[in-house]
């Protein structure tokens, strides 16, 4: 299937910056990809072709970015989900999908002390989960995503490759965005339109920085200000 993003050719450009003022290029994104991908292979005893379901614990940080990027860029088919779901909520989630992956905050990691991990990545981890069969993925499966009616239930809508490539070409010819945008976390990532945002932004090589606040807090808008944000994306 291919790449979803071209990270190497945007080589030491800004990302991903945090709040902190730490900043991921991608040139450390194409990196992150070859390691995780490697770190992968390993932990299935080699094997290349196989790209398991990879359940994703999501929260706006530079750590889970960066690891859905790398994962979701190699072709490693993603479930994204709020990390303010409940335990029981995520164990049902992953007893319904027996993913192969689970990428989750390092908080969270002694949920799932039995799980191998595979790989750090900032303040996330990618564990490999021990369900004796893992769910099928077919081979054009690129994401399966929750809509406004669906959170917080196990169904999902599926995403091919086909559809996450056209979406993010569609949105950044639409709205414009290039390279010297710098753009901010205003949606969660388990949103369609949160994904479709960061898709785009990487897709053009273009900055995004990465915060917890949410729009109704000043830290949020303090931020957006210091950080000379140029570009805002929201939903009414």
């Amino acid at each position: 299937m291919g790449t979803l993003w071209d990270f190497e050719s945007y080589g030491d450009a800004p990302a991903l910056r945090a709040e902190t003022g730490a900043t991921l290029t991608y040139r450390d994104l194409a990196s992150l990809s070859d390691h995780t991908e490697a770190s992968v292979r390993k932990s299935f005893g080699g094997e290349t072709g196989l790209k398991p379901l990879t359940m994703f614990v999501c929260h706006n940080s530079p750590g889970a970015i960066a690891g859905y990027a790398a994962l979701i860029n190699r072709g490693y088919p993603m479930l994204p989900f709020s990390a303010e779901l409940s335990a029981e909520m995520r164990k049902e989630l992953m007893k319904v999908y027996r993913p192969g992956l689970l990428l989750l905050p390092e908080e969270l990691r002694d949920e799932y002390p039995t799980m191998k991990e595979v790989c750090g990545i900032r303040d996330y981890v990618l564990l490999k989960t021990n369900y004796p069969e893992l769910f099928p993925v077919h081979p054009q499966l690129g994401l399966l995503i929750t809509t406004s009616g669906s959170t917080g239930s196990a169904k999902f809508v599926r995403q091919s490759w086909e559809n996450l490539r056209f979406n993010a070409a569609a949105i950044a010819e639409c709205l414009q965005i290039n390279a010297s945008d710098k753009t901010i976390t205003a949606l969660p990532l388990q949103y369609t339109y949160g994904l479709s945002v960061l898709h785009a932004n990487l897709l053009r090589g273009a900055a995004m920085v990465v915060t917890h606040s949410g729009i109704m807090d000043p830290e949020f808008w303090d931020l957006f200000e210091n950080e000379g944000v140029t570009c805002f994306h929201g939903v009414p």
